[in-house]
């Protein structure tokens, strides 16, 4: 495979993960390099470890969506639209409280940022 074709392939295989809910560790089940080299011969020699993927290519993303939301808020505000912050609590899959950030611009949401929730002040006020 190319360098082109490996770095489009982890693209996907991250959004599988993140859209499936899966463990960074699926890219090493031996049913997965199965099915990869059933589509394409020899392409498990070339996928990331869980280190890689919660690593490099999580970090890759996470900047690819923060320059995509950056622009597209201040295309929304230089043609007059209005933001708003919203943020909500609610219990992840291991029972932890969580805050979430959302700037919303244009019937689109973009998270800013995610912490445990908390007695603690952290800035935020909420109506």
């Amino acid at each position: 495979m190319t360098e082109e074709e490996v770095t489009r392939m982890n693209k996907h295989l991250l959004e599988l993960i993140i859209d499936a809910g899966l463990l960074f560790s699926f890219s090493k089940l031996p049913s997965f390099h199965r099915l990869v080299n059933s589509i394409h011969p020899g392409t498990s020699k070339v996928l990331p470890n869980r280190q890689k993927v919660a690593s490099n290519l999580l970090s890759i993303a996470a900047k690819e969506a923060k320059d995509n939301m950056k622009g597209t808020v201040e295309k929304f505000i230089k043609r007059g639209h209005f933001g708003g912050l919203l943020v909500d609590g609610y219990k992840n899959v291991s029972g932890n409280h969580i805050e979430s950030i959302m700037l919303s611009v244009n019937s689109n949401l973009f998270p800013l940022d995610v912490a445990k929730a908390g007695s603690d002040h952290h800035g935020i006020a909420v109506a």
